[in-house]
Order: C-alpha cells, then structure tokens, then sequence
C-alpha cells in the first residue's frame, strides 16, 4: 500500500505539482506579453485619433465634391471621383489632375471632357479656402 500524505497519494500530488507549474509558467507569459493598462489607452486614443483624421478627410473631400458639382455647367452629370489627400501641410488638399484621377464633366458644347481640379480645405473649420476648376479660381484664399 502506498503511503498518502494529507489523503493523496504520491502520484496524485506529482500531477499536482504538475498541472501547477503548468499553470503558472501560462501565468508567467500571459503577465509578460501582456498589455499595459496605459498601453491600451494609448491604443484606444491612437484609434480614436485615426478615426476622426478620416471622417474628418472624408467631410473634406465631400465639401470638394460638392463645390465642383455645384461649378458644373450641368451638375447631374459631372463626376468626381474619390482622390486621397496629397501628404504634408496643415490642410486638406485633393488634386484631380491626369496622374490622379480627374473630373468629369459637360463642356459648353454638351460634350464630356476630363478637367483638372484643386481644393484646399482647412483642417480647423472644415471651409474651402481655395478651389480652382480647369485653371480658374472658383473660391480664392482669403475670400
């Protein structure tokens, strides 16, 4: 008969011992790869940022949009395709220009035609500060 301690036997307490070190070398690694507290903050303001940057450029791009539209000898036709912001400065610049994409619309003689286009909107308020359309300035910076 084997001999028990506290009513297990000696086998019993090895997979004990087992299932413990088990346990906590799992503890160990969940404790080390873990997030910080503050790290997870970070990244839920880190996503939150990122998410108001695009609504923000899509708002934008929408007020670009719809400027042109509006410019349009006929706005039901004209198209004007999604572009991404071009990098760098403190604005919202989108450029329709033929390495982009560019936009679509009626010429005086009823024909479709590819123009060029440039909008700049401030980051702050949201407002065109200057558009220009097939070389003319629609809205100009200070107006």
């Amino acid at each position: 008969m084997a001999a028990k301690i506290a009513g297990y036997s000696k086998r019993e307490w090895q997979i004990a011992g087992v299932i413990g070190a088990i346990g906590l070398v799992g503890f160990g690694y969940l404790f080390a790869t873990g997030e910080s507290a503050q790290a997870q903050e970070q990244r839920k303001q880190d996503s939150a940022i990122a998410s108001k940057i695009s609504a923000d450029r899509g708002s934008a791009l929408w007020n670009c949009q719809r400027a042109i539209k509006s410019a349009a000898r006929d706005p039901e036709t004209a198209k004007i395709p999604n572009v991404s912001p071009m990098q760098g400065g403190g604005d919202w610049r989108f450029l329709w220009a033929p390495h982009t994409e560019q936009v679509r619309m009626r010429n005086g003689l009823g024909l479709e035609v590819a123009v060029g286009a440039l909008c700049v909107v401030d980051e702050d308020t949201g407002k065109i500060k200057l558009l220009t359309l097939d070389g003319k300035q629609l809205v100009t910076p200070g107006a």
